[in-house]
């Protein structure tokens, strides 16, 4: 009955971790296309200098439509909500990016308006080099509806954590308030010492 359980939860989890992935893959997909089109933008205007690159994308980043995507230009400078930057060249999805990785954060706190917030960052190419990045932001009300998903009749929660323990997302369940942010802190304190390891 107890492997059997264990199995029952393990196939669920990893149906709700690949329905989750895919939506964010093809979110990632999305800013790859845009980087597409900033790049043909950029050819049929045979825009080859810097300068005149970074002010291409900083208009491309005025004109959009969606307030949740920003541009940077390869040095880190963000094109933010109009006439707004701020300098992201020291965040991690900025240089995973920037070095041709596609990605999409852990929570981080934005240095706009100081709230949680996720950033989807891929690259953005020109002539076979990277010219900057695209990045999507995602507010942690946003990341949690992803995790929506009722779990065994909604009497089942989830947590995501990440390699040290704390906890990036979980569902919302009234069995989810821990007293820390720490998963693996909350466990060692039940007195199950095993399961921490």
């Amino acid at each position: 009955l107890d492997s059997d359980s264990r199995n029952n939860l393990e196939e669920i989890v990893s149906q709700n971790k690949n329905v989750i992935t895919s939506k964010l893959l093809l979110d990632l997909n999305r800013l790859d296309i845009i980087s597409n089109k900033i790049s043909d933008g950029l050819k049929n205007k045979n825009i080859t200098k810097e300068a005149d690159i970074n002010k291409f994308l900083e208009d491309y980043s005025k004109n959009s439509i969606d307030d949740s995507l920003f541009l940077a230009n390869k040095n880190g400078l963000a094109y933010v909500d109009g006439d707004t930057h701020i300098d992201i060249s020291g965040r991690r999805y900025f240089k995973l990016a920037i070095d041709g990785i596609s990605n999409i954060s852990e929570r981080t706190i934005s240095r706009i308006n100081g709230e949680y917030i996720f950033v989807g960052s891929v690259p953005l190419y020109y002539d076979n080099n990277i010219i900057g990045t695209i990045q999507k932001i995602y507010t942690d009300k946003q990341m949690n509806e992803m995790f929506a998903a009722s779990l065994f009749s909604s009497k089942g929660y989830m947590y995501v954590i990440n390699s040290e323990g704390y906890i990036i997302l979980h569902t919302k369940h009234i069995n989810c308030a821990l007293k820390s942010d720490n998963y693996f802190r909350d466990v060692y304190e039940y007195g199950n010492v095993e399961a921490v390891r």
